[in-house]
């Protein structure tokens, strides 16, 4: 059995950074503070952007023409036609709009001034880069979310013990929180290098 002091970090596979799609002024936050639980589809920010005002035009405009066109006995001119409406479309979605968005504003056919922006994953924000008010170019990331179903546990074990660790073995470990809890994970990564000056070797187990 091998005793040895560990630290816990995030699952890099259930980290999300959520970005702005597009560039504009944060005009609303839904979620205010590092630390808070969201689910998946929750309203994280409310975004206004006149780009996006100027594509919603274009894709309505896109929906109008269709309409006067579809009935047209010149194939061609309805295919142009579609093909607008799609491309105009696809910008919607480069931006971040959902399907359902689309649909709503095809249905309305009413602009919107604001986007929100929905939580990808349920977790907990463990960062925020953002306050009300805010200009964000295109690609700024706005939060960090982190699924904590999932941990990695990180330990360094003594060149002298290392016959003794596999991948895939039975990890328990307790923290000073609950220190009557045993908490149960297995080994997922063995370090292949060697720490020169400590003789040690890390491993990660996920708990």
């Amino acid at each position: 059995q091998i005793r040895a002091v560990g630290r816990i970090d995030y699952d890099e596979r259930l980290l999300k950074v959520v970005t702005a799609h597009i560039p504009g002024r944060i005009d609303k936050l839904f979620v205010d503070f590092t630390g808070m639980k969201v689910k998946a589809g929750d309203a994280l920010v409310w975004i206004y952007s006149p780009e996006l005002v100027s594509t919603q035009q274009e894709f309505l405009l896109s929906l109008e023409t269709f309409d006067k066109m579809k009935n047209s006995s010149l194939p061609e001119i309805i295919a142009n036609a579609q093909s607008l409406v799609e491309s105009s479309k696809r910008r919607l979605n480069l931006w971040g709009i959902t399907p359902e968005q689309i649909q709503a504003l095809e249905k309305n056919r009413q602009v919107n001034t604001h986007l929100t922006i929905y939580a990808p994953i349920s977790g907990t924000v463990i960062q925020k880069a953002i306050v009300d008010g805010i200009h964000v170019g295109e690609g700024s990331p706005l939060y960090q979310i982190a699924d904590l179903s999932n941990v990695w546990m990180y330990a360094d074990i003594y060149e002298y013990e290392m016959s003794w660790v596999k991948v895939g073995q039975q990890v328990k470990i307790t923290v000073a929180a609950y220190p009557a809890v045993a908490f149960t994970g297995v080994g997922s990564f063995v370090d292949p290098v060697l720490n020169p000056n400590t003789r040690t070797v890390r491993v990660r187990a996920e708990i």
